[in-house]
């Protein structure tokens, strides 16, 4: 469920990709984007990873407002924490 409510932020994102005219909105969301579907990722691999990042609002913030580098300190924390 929480997987379904990840993807459907990406489309909303990629939806408002499309809208925005100004290049750095575009950048912005594309960003936005790409912390998407790296925290996607790495949900799906988490098992082969052995690492666990809860889909919230808190770590979807994170890889929406950090993009891949957000992720990656998602990862690196988590990895520290457990």
């Amino acid at each position: 469920m929480k997987t379904l409510t990840v993807i459907f932020v990406v489309a909303a994102v990629i939806i408002a990709l499309f809208t925005f005219r100004s290049v750095k909105m575009r950048y912005i969301f594309l960003s936005a984007l790409c912390g998407l579907c790296s925290l996607i990722a790495v949900d799906f691999l988490a098992s082969f990873l052995e690492i666990n990042i809860p889909l919230n609002f808190f770590t979807v913030g994170i890889g929406c407002a950090g993009g891949i580098p957000g992720v990656i300190l998602l990862i690196v924390l988590m990895t520290f924490l457990a």
